[in-house]
């Protein structure tokens, strides 16, 4: 009985790891955040093995106060099967980002550093090579500029619709 129970447990195991290697391995597009985050981000995914990858964005933001905003992230995600096709992850990751105000007033100017966390849902389209995902994203800035008397913690959540190749 132990041995019935000991393969059985190899073989959901062993399952398991082979539905995960549908993992992308490289895949390209666009993340639309919330209101108050950074809207729009070109995003880059690069698989690294079968359940973790490193995921690259370049965002950009414009305020209702003429400051812009752009800022690059980095974050090392795990990724876990779900179902057919249907995965979570979670992640942590840092980046940095500069502002600038269109008046030519240099204390509106600067730039920031931040570290960040990300989980969320992935689903992979079988018949075609697209990949959408919804996730959340708590940021924690570190910078002397705040945005609206606000503090330097911001979280947002993101629609994701990538390209897989």
């Amino acid at each position: 009985m132990k041995k019935f129970i000991y393969i059985l447990i190899l073989t959901v195991s062993f399952s398991f790891l082979s539905l995960a290697q549908e993992i992308a391995t490289n895949a390209i597009g666009v993340r639309i955040g919330s209101y108050n985050s950074f809207l729009g981000e070109l995003s880059y995914q690069r698989g690294l093995s079968d359940s973790d990858r490193l995921e690259f964005n370049l965002g950009l933001k414009r305020s209702n106060k003429d400051i812009d905003s752009y800022k690059f992230t980095t974050l090392y995600q795990w990724v876990w099967y779900i179902d057919d096709r249907f995965y979570w992850y979670a992640g942590a990751g840092a980046g940095f980002g500069i502002w600038e105000n269109d008046v030519k007033n240099e204390d509106f100017n600067g730039n920031f550093l931040f570290a960040t966390g990300d989980i969320g849902l992935e689903y992979s389209f079988c018949d075609t090579p697209l990949i959408l995902s919804l996730d959340y994203r708590p940021e924690m800035y570190f910078s002397d500029y705040k945005e609206k008397n606000q503090d330097n913690f911001r979280g947002n959540i993101g629609l994701g619709i990538k390209f897989r190749f």
